[in-house]
């Protein structure tokens, strides 16, 4: 067993050694020892990364989540982002997706419905049909657009690219007062 006096003695010499050759002579001496401490701090690192994540500390669920709203409960829930709106849910409803907005923080008392949006059925089936690789040539952004619609209550729906659907979309971003930042609120971890 090594006591304390041993210990000393060791980063005495250490200290000597890194006086008289300096740090890469004692680097190319025990290379060994060295490796292993490099070795050492990355497994720490890589530890650290996976205990505390490399990212996403805002409590936001992972971008594979989007807010929705359930047409028939007039609720607003979570599911997967890659939903092609409007889509049913296992329930028998229509769901469409649903954007929150805040110009404070995301919480439950600040957000606020900023739109609701939907393709048309020929559009969705379009995006369904170029998910499964049925479709690889002419869908381009533009029809996308085009059959894009907006709504502020799931009940009357404007095209996108009217003046009306970009007026919905433009009093959102005016929402804020006194110059507060308009932020959008993904889900949340907890929701």
């Amino acid at each position: 067993m090594i006591d304390k006096y041993q210990i000393a003695e060791m980063k005495r010499r250490v200290g000597e050694k890194l006086k008289i050759g300096g740090v890469r002579q004692f680097v190319n001496n025990n290379s060994a020892v060295v490796t292993v401490g490099a070795v050492a701090i990355i497994i720490v690192g890589l530890a650290a990364i996976i205990k505390y994540g490399a990212g996403n500390s805002t409590g936001t669920a992972p971008a594979t989540t989007g807010w929705f709203w359930d047409v028939e409960d007039k609720a607003a829930f979570v599911d997967e982002a890659t939903n092609i709106s409007p889509f049913k849910r296992p329930n028998g409803h229509t769901a469409v997706r649903l954007h929150y907005f805040s110009c404070g923080d995301c919480t439950k008392e600040q957000r606020f419905v900023g739109y609701m949006e939907k393709y048309t059925d020929e559009v969705r089936d379009k995006l369904e049909k170029s998910r499964k690789g049925e479709i690889t040539d002419g869908f381009y952004e533009e029809e996308q657009m085009a059959g894009l619609l907006y709504s502020k209550d799931g009940e009357t729906w404007f095209s996108a690219q009217s003046p009306e659907g970009q007026m919905l979309v433009s009093a959102t971003y005016k929402k804020c007062p006194d110059r507060k930042q308009l932020q959008y609120c993904p889900p949340s971890k907890s929701e």
